[in-house]
């Protein structure tokens, strides 16, 4: 069963379905079609993009489909994800979508739609691009890598965690990809066509939040502590 992709374009506004966002130093509102008459069970994703442009993803059937992953863009590419079976779809969109852009059940793309995989959606963490590649981590410790251009498998490869799987996002910075797991360890990958597992490290106490790095520095929100990691010349 194919899901149903809807693009509407949006319109400045400051009322109540206003999603505001950032873009330089200047702050802007937009409005997308009124909700309120829609099925619960219809799946409702509005992304402001720098294109002014809501995406509006359809009911499936069947319970709830809303994506906890968030939608990742790039120049090139958005990609939206969903965890939830039995359909567990990835899509690669392409900027500047409008209307119903719904791949018929023989299609595998159109125009809009770039490459979409079906049962490899992450249930709660978000995938993550870099250098022209997509990493995608789901909840049981699976890493695939793909080709952001082509939807092709670089590589699929299970992290070998103690159990209890993994909630937080990847996060990459210098070449390496960061998986914080709910076990307390944050694996270090190295970014690339070829699975290369640098280290694990464990950190004490169970990680369900997503690391933010800064200057250097990576934050790792704990169970009980804050931990911020780096070397003695990025802390100054």
């Amino acid at each position: 069963m194919s899901w149903p992709l809807i693009f509407t374009r949006v319109r400045q506004s400051g009322e109540r379905h206003g999603t505001s966002y950032r873009r330089g130093l200047r702050r802007r509102s937009m409005k997308a079609e009124d909700t309120s008459s829609w099925s619960p069970m219809r799946l409702t994703l509005y992304v402001a993009m720098t294109l002014g442009v809501a995406r509006n993803f359809g009911d499936s059937g069947g319970g709830s489909k809303t994506p906890a992953p968030t939608p990742v863009s790039t120049e090139e590419m958005i990609i939206v994800a969903s965890g939830w079976p039995p359909e567990r779809p990835i899509f690669a969109i392409r900027p500047g979508a409008t209307g119903d852009i719904t791949l018929s059940s023989w299609e595998r793309s159109n125009e809009f739609v770039a490459w979409h995989r079906e049962r490899r959606g992450p249930y709660m963490p978000t995938p993550v691009v870099y250098r022209g590649m997509l990493y995608s981590l789901d909840n049981g410790g699976i890493l695939d890598a793909y080709d952001l251009q082509t939807g092709k498998d670089v590589y699929r490869q299970r992290i070998e965690h103690a159990g209890f799987g993994f909630s937080a996002s990847p996060v990459v910075s210098d070449g390496m990809i960061y998986l914080s797991s709910e076990d307390g360890d944050i694996f270090v990958v190295r970014a690339g066509s070829q699975f290369e597992l640098l280290s694990r490290n464990p950190i004490g106490e169970p990680l369900l939040a997503t690391p933010a790095l800064s200057e250097g520095t990576m934050y790792v929100r704990g169970a009980r502590h804050l931990f911020a990691i780096g070397s003695t010349s990025s802390q100054g």
